[in-house]
């Protein structure tokens, strides 16, 4: 089953939060190793009761696809997953934890990689 547009990004920003948390999180990485259809429903990946999960840990960061960039790596995610909704067997891969230099970002930058909210700076009510 082919996802929309709409449905693509929904799933790929649901698998980043899932990544996010399982490089953030020892307690949820643990229980994505024991548990992983749990763990992807606590992210917000809900899949079907009969479906066989396997999730695919990497030791490094590095990209798991021919391509070498994230770009590529989530259409790959996203391809595996339209192929598990047909299949009943849903890989999930899980690059190793990416390593970030907060000492070269500057402020919206960190909140970037955080994904936090930078505020805007006029006086008005937003």
């Amino acid at each position: 089953m082919t996802l929309t547009a709409t449905e693509k990004t929904d799933f790929s920003t649901t698998y980043l939060q899932f990544l996010v948390k399982t490089w953030t999180d020892e307690a949820f990485a643990a229980k994505s190793d024991a548990n992983p259809r749990e763990a992807l429903a606590e992210a917000g990946i809900e899949l079907p009761a009969d479906a066989t999960v396997e999730v695919v840990k990497h030791e490094d960061a590095e990209s798991y696809t021919e391509g070498g960039d994230n770009k590529a790596a989530m259409e790959a995610q996203v391809a595996l997953f339209e192929k598990g909704q047909t299949t009943g067997h849903y890989r999930f891969h899980v690059p190793g934890t990416p390593n970030v230099d907060t000492e070269e970002l500057n402020a919206v930058e960190l909140s970037d990689v955080a994904g936090g909210f930078e505020p805007c700076c006029c006086c008005c009510s937003c």
